[in-house]
């Protein structure tokens, strides 16, 4: 049924016969094995379809050599065996979408660094050199610059490990959650 074969077409007649040219140096290995008197279990043979086409049967097959008769069993696997290929093309897809993104998080966090630094620097100098003289809510102003800046530079660097973690092992480590509420806080204060 599964090769929309009718019965008189199979009867007869040997499997190498039905089976796909490629499978054919591995179907005689299991016919020495089985002459030999060994069980063979799990192989997979290709066999023509009465459209053309190839269904993947799943055998395990012992030999009688009193009753000189082989007894297999097969199922068909076909459907399996797509799911199993289209799941290796879709994870194939995935690693190489993930490798670009990891080199796109890289090539971002690297050219975002460089104007961030340089905020943070700026606003160190003005600090050093005209912090006193400024009024307090320029001051303010700064300081706030500053350290916004700083957790800018922060989060790039967070980006860039984050970006990185599928190629290194997980590391966990505690965190104080009041500083967390207190960074948000600040961020959402305007």
């Amino acid at each position: 049924r599964s090769l929309g074969l009718p019965l008189d077409q199979i009867l007869g007649r040997a499997l190498i016969e039905l089976s796909h040219p490629d499978d054919r140096a591995r179907f005689g290995a299991v016919a020495e094995e089985l002459a030999d008197g060994r069980e063979v279990v799990g192989f997979e043979l290709r066999l023509a379809t009465a459209d053309g086409g190839w269904r993947t049967v799943l055998w395990s097959a012992s030999a009688s050599a009193e009753e000189q008769l082989i007894y297999a069993i097969g199922r068909d696997i076909t459907d399996r065996k797509q799911a199993e290929q289209l799941l290796e093309e879709k994870s194939r897809l995935v690693a190489l979408s993930n490798a670009e993104l990891s080199r796109f998080a890289s090539i971002v966090s690297h050219d975002l660094q460089a104007p961030v630094r340089k905020i943070m620097l700026f606003a160190e100098r003005l600090r050093a050199l005209y912090g006193d003289q400024l009024p307090s809510g320029a001051q303010e102003y700064l300081t706030r610059i500053y350290g916004s800046s700083e957790r800018v530079h922060g989060l790039i660097g967070d980006l860039l490990s984050y970006s990185r973690a599928a190629a290194n092992p997980i590391t966990f480590q505690s965190v104080d959650l009041g500083v967390v509420v207190r960074q948000v806080l600040s961020d959402l204060e305007e």
